[in-house]
Parts: structure tokens; C-alpha cells; sequence
């Protein structure tokens, strides 16, 4: 399995928290119309000004953002099971890439043959790595500075989303200054997305926030992972981007990553739904 490799915890149901997040009568109707109507009018407004990404999308991202912290709350301590999850992944990202360990080596030949199919054998160390991204022929040497999370997300990202990322791979493989590194932003990625949740030194233990609930689902931070892979991947296209604009494609996108944990959602589905009105992915 890409994701956790402990055993599997029991993950309550979409159909349970849906229960959790229900309002009396039409209020959670009226607060969802809200939100999907301001998420239209921010599409529009950015299209029609040309800068779907531009210095006023946060303006306009924060009335989408105040409708979803309407409708699901305000912070919250730190729950048991999301403190595990969370505990897991700050452990993926301090224990480093063991490049000789079975576990790097099984996902490294699941990488390959997600995205490279089977026509060709799969090879530890060759220059096919480059047309996914990396800068050298040994993979592992990029996804070093994230350790295993780093692998772990890509790894996830290809599987589940195998279709998504082959397109990304073909669109960015030859190296000119228009395309981005494919693994290079995956690792970005991660160590953005670990600092904003305080992995490292474990410094989430003492905040609180509206999302925890949302970390209680073992995939949770991979399916954050995919969202701003995806956001990265408009960015660079809204804003015709090119190589040395790479840093301030990943700082927006840090910024949108921050709005988005910043409604609160408290399940993967509120993740997508959210990432989806919020005009990211």
C-alpha cells in the first residue's frame, strides 16, 4: 500500500459525517447555495480580469472561505486518532529515504510502473527517471530533503490518480523553461505541507485548529498532497509560468493550501469540495 502501512484504523464514513456536519432545516442548503455562488463569482471575476491567480485571489478567496468556516465551525483541540495520523507522517519526514530499505525499493518499483507501464523494466537507478522530473538518474537522491512522505505522496498520487499525473508527466517531460519538474514540485509539495501543519518536531501536538477532524482519515494529508499538486499544475498554466518563476508558483500555492486547511474541513470529502468552490484544482 502506498499510504500508512500500519494496520488499518476504522475511518468513520462519509455517511457519518455528513450526519455530523448537518444544520437544522435549510441552513445547510442556504450556507452551501452561498458558498457555490461565491465560488462562481470568484471564477468569474478572475477570468474576466485575467488573473485567476493574481494578488486579489486571496481577497476573493476569503468569502469563499468564510461561508465553509460558517458552515463547519470554529477551531478545535487536537483528536486521538488525528494526533496518530499525524504522529505517522511527522515520522515518514524525519526518518529520511533508506536507499537500500525494502520498503523505498517496493514503492520506487510501484512508482515506475505507474508511471512508465510495464513495456519497459523497471530500473533502481536510469535516465527514464529524468521524464518524471527528476534532476538526476537516482530518484532517490531528490526525494532525500522529504524523506519517505515525499515518496509516499508521489507514489499515492500516481496510483490514485494515475491519469492526472501521466498528463502532467508527458506535458512537463521535455526540460525547457515553460515546464516545471514534475518530482521536484511533488517534493516542494510535501515539505510546504508539512510546515504548514508543524510536523517537524511534532509542533502540532499543541495547536488547534477546525481541520484536525479531518486528519482522522489515514489519507487525509495524501489527498492534500494531490490537491495542491493540481493547484501548482493551474498555476504554472494560468499564469504562463516558466522556470525561474518556480519559487512564486509554490508560495501561491502555499497561500491557497493555508485558505484551504483554513475553512475547516473535517473530512476528505469537505477537502475536495472546498478545494473544488475554492477554484484550486
Amino acid at each position: 500500500a502506498v499510504g500508512p502501512s500500519r494496520p488499518p484504523r476504522t475511518v468513520p464514513s462519509e455517511s457519518s459525517g455528513a450526519s455530523r456536519l448537518a444544520a437544522p432545516g435549510d441552513r445547510l442548503g442556504a450556507l452551501r447555495e452561498r458558498a457555490e455562488v461565491l465560488g462562481r463569482s470568484l471564477r468569474s471575476q478572475a477570468e474576466q480580469s485575467g488573473a485567476v491567480l493574481g494578488k486579489n485571489a486571496a481577497r476573493l478567496w476569503g468569502n469563499v472561505q468564510a461561508a465553509w468556516q460558517q458552515r463547519l465551525g470554529g477551531r478545535a483541540a487536537l483528536t486521538e486518532a488525528a494526533g496518530e495520523n499525524l504522529g505517522y507522517l511527522a515520522d515518514q519526514l524525519e526518518a529520511g529515504l533508506d536507499e537500500s530499505g525494502e520498503e523505498a525499493e517496493a514503492l520506487l518499483a510501484q512508482l515506475w510502473l505507474l508511471l512508465f507501464g510495464d513495456a519497459e523494466p523497471y530500473q533502481r537507478q536510469g535516465a527514464r527517471w529524468r521524464d518524471a522530473g527528476f534532476q538526476g538518474a537516482d530518484p532517490a537522491s531528490d526525494l532525500k530533503r522529504a524523506g519517505m512522505l515525499g515518496l509516499r505522496c508521489m507514489a499515492y498520487a500516481a496510483q490514485e490518480y494515475t491519469p492526472r499525473v501521466r498528463d502532467i508527466m508527458q506535458r512537463h517531460r521535455a526540460r525547457v523553461r515553460e515546464n516545471y519538474p514534475l518530482a521536484v514540485v511533488c517534493v516542494n509539495a510535501t515539505l510546504m505541507l508539512a510546515e504548514l501543519l508543524k510536523l517537524r518536531d511534532n509542533r502540532y501536538m499543541t495547536s488547534q485548529a477546525g481541520y484536525w477532524g479531518l486528519f482522522e482519515a489515514p489519507e487525509a494529508f495524501y489527498e492534500l498532497f494531490v490537491v495542491a499538486l493540481l493547484a501548482v499544475d493551474k498555476v504554472w498554466a494560468d499564469r504562463r509560468a516558466t522556470r525561474d518563476q518556480f519559487g512564486a508558483v509554490i508560495g501561491e500555492v502555499r497561500e491557497q493550501a493555508r485558505a484551504l486547511l483554513a475553512a475547516g474541513p473535517r473530512s476528505v470529502g469537505d477537502l475536495r469540495e472546498a478545494a473544488v468552490e475554492m477554484g484550486l484544482v
